[in-house]
C-alpha cells in the first residue's frame, strides 16, 4: 500500500505577529468553570503512558501504549474541560442530545498512510480512539455510529485493528484502496453544504458525503509539524477531503489573509457539529511530518516525549497551545502561524501565546495542566 509522498509548498506571503502574555494558570483538581470570556485548554500529563524505546516496530502497539493509562487521561481531560466531576456528566455536557440514532465522527491523522507499523511514521493512536469510544458508549452511543475518519488515506488492519478488537461495529472510513472491511469515503452528493469556495484564489473543496450523517464531530489532531508549518486542528482537515484534491490547496496554506484553513472550519459540519477536540501529544513530531523518522524524544522535556493529550473545544486556543510547545522545542517562523492570526480575526476562537516555557501562563486562554491518576 506504498503511495508517493505529497509535494509541499510555500506560499509567499507574510504577516508581522504581535504576542500575547501573563495570567494564571489553573492547577486544581477539580477546576471551576473558565470566566466568562476566556477559552479553556486542558493538558492531562501521565508519565507511563508509553514505555516505548525510540526505534521497535511500533510505537503505537499495545506493547509501549498503556491503554488503561490514555483510558484515564480522557477521562480525566473531558472532566476538568467541563467542570464536571463524573466522567457522564462530562460526555453529557459536550453530546447533550444521544439517541439510538445519533451519529459522530472522529477524525484522525493518518497522513503517513498507517505504515508505522513498518517504518514508525507518526499517526494516530489506537488508544487514544479506544479511550474516546469508551467515554460515547457510556454517554449512549452505539458502536455503528461512530465513524473513524481519514477519508483522504488509507486504512490498515495494523491500526484499526487495534480499535476493533475492543469496539468491533464501529465504522471506519478512507480512501478507496484501504484494507478490507474499511469503507471508502463518497464525494458524490450534489447537497452544496459539503462545498467550500476559497475566496483566496484555490480551488474549491469537497467534504465527503458521510458528513450528512453526522450530528457531532471529534477533531483529533496530532501535536506535530509538517515539511512546513504545522499540523494541528486546521490542517488536519485537510484529511477529510479526497487525496487528489489537497495538493493544490498547499500553494495557500501560508496565506496570510484568506487562509483557507480558515474556510475549511467555517463550514457547519465543522464549526457547528465540533464539540471536542483532543490533540495527540503522547509522542508528537517536533522536526517533519514524513519520512521513515520515527518521533525522536523532545529535549526540552527532559530528554522524553510529550506524553499529554489535550482538550478543548476552542480550535484556536488548542492550537495556540500545541503550537507553543512545537515552537518550544523546535522554534517556528511567523508565517508558520499565519492560519491562526486569521481563524482568530474570523472569530473562530481565542489567540494567545505562554509568557514563556517555564510559567505556561496565557492571558486570554484558562490553561490547565494535570497529571493524570
Amino acid at each position: 500500500m506504498d503511495m508517493t509522498r505529497r509535494t509541499f509548498l510555500k506560499g509567499t506571503a507574510s504577516l508581522g505577529l504581535a504576542s500575547l502574555f501573563a495570567c494564571s494558570n489553573e492547577t486544581s483538581k477539580e477546576p471551576p468553570n473558565p470566566p466568562s470570556g476566556t477559552s479553556r485548554v486542558v493538558s492531562i500529563h501521565d508519565n507511563l503512558v508509553t514505555n516505548w524505546n525510540g526505534s521497535s516496530l511500533w510505537f503505537g502497539s499495545n506493547t509501549y501504549v498503556s491503554q488503561e493509562a490514555v483510558d484515564n487521561m480522557v477521562k480525566k481531560g473531558v472532566m476538568s474541560l467541563t467542570g464536571q466531576s463524573a466522567e457522564l456528566d462530562a460526555w453529557t455536557s459536550l453530546l447533550p442530545s444521544v439517541s439510538g440514532t445519533t451519529k459522530i465522527g472522529i477524525k484522525v491523522n493518518a497522513n503517513n498512510t498507517e505504515l508505522g507499523p513498518t517504518n514508525n511514521d507518526i499517526d494516530w493512536t489506537p488508544q487514544v480512539v479506544n479511550a474516546v469510544i469508551k467515554g460515547l458508549k457510556i454517554r449512549g452511543f452505539l458502536e455503528p455510529n461512530i465513524y473513524i475518519m481519514d477519508p483522504s488515506r488509507g486504512r490498515t488492519t495494523a491500526y484499526c485493528g487495534l480499535v476493533t478488537a475492543l469496539y468491533p461495529d464501529v465504522k471506519f472510513y478512507g480512501a478507496g484502496w484501504q484494507d478490507a472491511p474499511y469503507l471508502a469515503a463518497t464525494y458524490s452528493s450534489a447537497d452544496s453544504s459539503l462545498t467550500i469556495a476559497h475566496p483566496c484564489g484555490a480551488p474549491s473543496s469537497k467534504y465527503p458525503d458521510q458528513f450528512l450523517d453526522l450530528d457531532y464531530q471529534i477533531q483529533m489532531p496530532i501535536m506535530k509539524v509538517h515539511g512546513f508549518g504545522v499540523t494541528l486542528t486546521y490542517k488536519n482537515l485537510l484529511g477529510y477531503k479526497a487525496d487528489g484534491s489537497i495538493l493544490p490547496l498547499h500553494n495557500y496554506l501560508m496565506l496570510a489573509s484568506g487562509n483557507p484553513l480558515v474556510d475549511l472550519y467555517a463550514t457547519t459540519h465543522i464549526k457547528d457539529k465540533t464539540k471536542l477536540i483532543i490533540g495527540d501529544g503522547i509522542y508528537g513530531h517536533s522536526l517533519r511530518n514524513y519520512g521513515g523518522l520515527p518521533s525522536p524524544r523532545w529535549s526540552v522535556l527532559g530528554n522524553d516525549w510529550p506524553k499529554r493529550l489535550f482538550f478543548a473545544k476552542d480550535p484556536v486556543a488548542i492550537d495556540c497551545v500545541m503550537y507553543d510547545f512545537l515552537d518550544w522545542q523546535n522554534p517556528r517562523t511567523a508565517d508558520d502561524e499565519n492560519y491562526i492570526v486569521c481563524a482568530a480575526n474570523a472569530k473562530q476562537g481565542t489567540r494567545d501565546h505562554w509568557n514563556n516555557s517555564t510559567e505556561k501562563k496565557y492571558s486570554l486562554i484558562d490553561f490547565i495542566q494535570q497529571e493524570s491518576g
